[in-house]
């Protein structure tokens, strides 16, 4: 079962939207153990403009399903892919919330259970914003908006996802959004890569005390993905190093990503479904650098 979280946020910033899709295939394509499947899921999942694809991750395998929205209205492409899920026979709803506030988050899990219930499995926050600035000319308004949105929001939803957790008795998964910035720094992106750190830790924390409930806590770590998030960044990086848009990006692939070629989402999505599955029921407190090597 489905449930389409759009993250909102005031102008300037564009509204978004996401979907999850988790069917009951791993993504090899193989069915998911009985044990699990037993388990009515509900998932929901967080996001933010530019941090996944301008298409989407294919159906039918466990990955992720993916709508990204930069100039139309959020709501009719919510709609839209609502009734493109619904058409594949399975259930779909559209909920918006701003991911700073814990309330809405509090009424957008709520409104999942009543209408896809009775349990919430899974949740996914993957909120996120960055800027490209150097340090020295990043204001503090300018570093208060990347900590509410990157370490509040994913702690106002990592909390609210595993109280109803622990309301429901059946334990859960929860994963959040890192990065290898949550290991290495990089120059002009620190208030970014300090809040990847937050996430790493919080993460070890959340898996520590969540731990007895059954509730299995981790994180993913990007490195350069294809998605307009980095576009953005390459954009930034080329006018600080006057170079033209696209070299900052290439250049960086070429010189860190090992496996010669820039990251997919799709390659993000297939870590984010293992871990959710049976198969990875042994992980948790972990941030996994997902990265081609590019940590290395």
């Amino acid at each position: 079962m489905v449930l389409m979280m759009a993250a909102r946020h005031p102008p300037p910033v564009l509204n978004s939207l996401i979907i999850h899709l988790f069917v009951s295939r791993d993504v090899r394509g193989y069915p998911l153990s009985r044990q699990t499947l037993q388990r009515p899921r509900r998932v929901h999942h967080w996001w933010w403009p530019g941090h996944w694809p301008r298409d989407r991750a294919p159906l039918g395998t466990g990955w992720l399903r993916h709508c990204h929205r930069r100039h139309s209205p959020a709501k009719e492409k919510v709609d839209g892919v609502v009734q493109e899920i619904t058409s594949y026979g399975r259930k779909a709803i559209g909920v918006y919330a701003d991911v700073r506030d814990a309330k809405q988050i509090e009424a957008a899990i709520a409104e999942t259970v009543e209408k896809l219930g009775p349990r919430l499995f899974v949740s996914v926050s993957n909120a996120g914003v960055t800027q490209v600035k150097p340090l020295l000319q990043c204001t503090p308004e300018f570093i208060e908006n990347e900590v509410r949105i990157n370490v509040l929001g994913l702690m106002n939803t990592h909390i609210c996802a595993a109280r109803q957790m622990v309301k429901q008795g059946f334990g859960g998964r929860i994963i959040g959004a890192g990065s290898i910035a949550s290991y290495r720094t990089t120059e002009n992106l620190a208030p970014y890569g300090a809040t990847k750190f937050a996430v790493r830790g919080f993460t070890e924390a959340a898996a520590k005390e969540w731990a007895e409930y059954g509730i299995r806590v981790n994180a993913y770590g990007p490195g350069i993905v294809d998605t307009p998030m980095w576009d953005h960044i390459d954009r930034e990086l080329a006018k600080i190093e006057g170079v033209t848009i696209g070299e900052a990006k290439a250049k960086r692939v070429k010189q860190d990503i090992k496996l010669g070629r820039i990251q997919l989402p799709e390659d993000v999505a297939k870590l984010v479904s293992f871990l959710v599955s049976d198969e990875g029921e042994y992980i948790t407190g972990q941030t996994i650098k997902t990265c081609g090597g590019a940590s290395l």
